[in-house]
């Protein structure tokens, strides 16, 4: 790698692996990569139209995911192709500045944008469980669509508008340029403020909105099990009350999985995108950073997945969209 500005950081070699490795290799990563980006669009794609197509997924929760699903589908059309042809071809950038600033832009915006949507649904889940008869009133559509929003606006500021303005580097030979690259070089106050906004105050969010969901399901939980006798369990009340708690349990252990995932993901990225900036002699191979980039562009494939496996309305709706019974 090379040496960095002062108080910059630059992944030039995110886009050399080209060069780096053998063909068979490079042909491995592109087929997998390849692999990545279809089933980010076709998977999030089946999870937009069911949403859109089927009246039982139109809850307020659902909104969130619909906006993740068309955040991760920006993400195949606008990042994921120049991604794999950056990288395979050695970082030769053949678009000009003004796609390239583009590009980099969507990235980070969509990548922001997943991660708030997933705080948003963590905040979603908590007031339905915490405050549940408040929960309808609390959470109309117009609620949820200002939320949307404001996390759309919060990823357009800290994308688009840094990066056209010039804000992310301290290096002004760099900017508005068509220099034939297209590598992220950034100072430490973009790399710190947009780390915080886009990865580590969600997830402190999230971290204390789970905590505290499955401190009160654990209570809810107990409370049902000593309020129904075993006799109880397959009659009556007792049935129903059975089978809203393995709900329950069952939804709260999907939307853990899915921060799960999205902590594997996203966190060794945003500790490289971190420390690399205040570790001026820190190496990192061309193909780690390749990998740990494109670890986290998976995660925009992976929610379609967990749904699919996880949820029994999504799982229906799916089976209904790919048999074309949408009936």
């Amino acid at each position: 790698m090379e040496t960095p500005l002062p108080d910059t950081t630059t992944f030039h070699n995110e886009s050399t692996v080209g060069k780096q490795i053998s063909l068979s290799l490079q042909i491995t990563f592109g087929i997998t990569y390849g692999i990545i980006a279809i089933i980010t669009l076709v998977g999030n794609l089946l999870v937009l139209i069911a949403v859109l197509k089927f009246q039982r997924l139109q809850i307020p929760t659902n909104y969130f995911v619909c906006s993740l699903a068309f955040a991760d589908v920006t993400v195949a059309i606008l990042v994921l192709p120049l991604s794999l042809i950056y990288d395979l071809t050695g970082g030769e950038w053949w678009f000009g500045w003004v796609f390239c600033y583009f590009w980099r832009s969507c990235d980070v915006m969509c990548c922001t944008a997943s991660i708030l949507h997933l705080c948003c649904i963590s905040l979603d889940r908590y007031w339905a469980i915490t405050k549940p008869f408040a929960y309808t009133m609390k959470m109309s559509k117009g609620r949820v669509a200002c939320m949307i929003i404001t996390v759309w606006f919060c990823s357009v500021c800290i994308s688009f508008i840094p990066f056209y303005l010039g804000w992310f580097t301290d290096d002004p030979d760099t900017l508005y340029t068509d220099t034939g690259k297209c590598d992220l070089t950034v100072n430490k106050i973009y790399a710190v403020l947009s780390a915080m906004t886009s990865f580590y105050i969600p997830f402190i969010v999230m971290v204390f909105s789970y905590a505290a969901i499955l401190r009160i399901a654990k209570i809810q939980a107990n409370a049902i099990k000593k309020s129904i006798p075993r006799h109880s369990y397959t009659g009556g009340g007792g049935q129903e009350k059975y089978e809203s708690a393995a709900s329950d349990r069952k939804a709260l252990r999907t939307l853990g999985i899915i921060m799960g995932v999205f902590i594997v993901s996203w966190l060794p990225f945003f500790l490289m995108y971190i420390i690399m900036p205040f570790c001026s002699e820190c190496e990192i191979s061309p193909m780690a950073i390749s990998v740990i980039t494109w670890l986290g562009y998976g995660n925009s494939c992976m929610n379609p997945v967990i749904y699919a496996f996880m949820n029994r309305d999504f799982r229906l709706a799916f089976k209904k969209l790919l048999t074309c019974s949408v009936s």
